[in-house]
C-alpha cells in the first residue's frame, strides 16, 4: 500500500490537517506538493479522524471543517462554503463512512451523514 499511487495523496492531506502536529513549514511544502502534482487543493484547518481514501486522486478541493473516518474522495470534489467565509465558520462536516462521486459538489455549514452516499456530478447544498 505505501508504494500505491492512491496512498500519497491521502498521506499529504492528513499531513496538512490542523490535528496531525506537523510543523507548519512542512505542511506548507506538502501543500505545494499536492497542488503541483496532484491539483489536490487542501485547508490547514480541516481535521480528519484518519486518513480518507482517493481511489483517483486529482482535482480535489477540500475546504471541509471535519472529515470523518473511511470517507472516499473520488477526482474532481469540490468541498467548501457556500460564500466567501474568511473566517472558516460556515464549512460542511463529511462525517464517517461517506462517498462522495466524481464531479460533485458539497457547500454549505451543515452535516452530511454517516454512510452517507453523494452520486456523481451532483450538487448538494447542507
Amino acid at each position: 500500500m505505501v508504494f500505491s499511487l492512491q496512498f500519497w495523496p491521502s498521506f499529504f492531506m492528513f499531513i496538512c490537517a490542523k490535528n496531525s502536529g506537523v510543523h507548519k513549514i512542512f505542511k506548507i511544502l506538502v501543500k505545494i506538493i499536492l497542488r503541483v502534482f496532484y491539483s489536490i487543493e487542501t485547508t490547514a484547518r480541516c481535521v480528519f479522524e484518519s486518513m480518507p481514501y482517493l481511489p483517483h486522486p486529482r482535482n480535489i478541493i477540500n475546504g471541509a471543517e471535519f472529515i470523518g473516518k473511511n470517507v472516499i474522495l473520488y477526482h474532481n470534489v469540490t468541498i467548501g462554503a457556500k460564500r466567501i467565509d474568511v473566517n472558516f465558520q460556515n464549512r460542511p462536516r463529511i462525517e464517517g463512512g461517506c462517498v462522495i462521486a466524481t464531479g460533485a459538489v458539497v457547500v454549505g455549514s451543515g452535516t452530511l451523514g454517516s454512510n452517507s452516499i453523494v452520486k456523481a456530478n451532483s450538487l448538494v447544498v447542507l
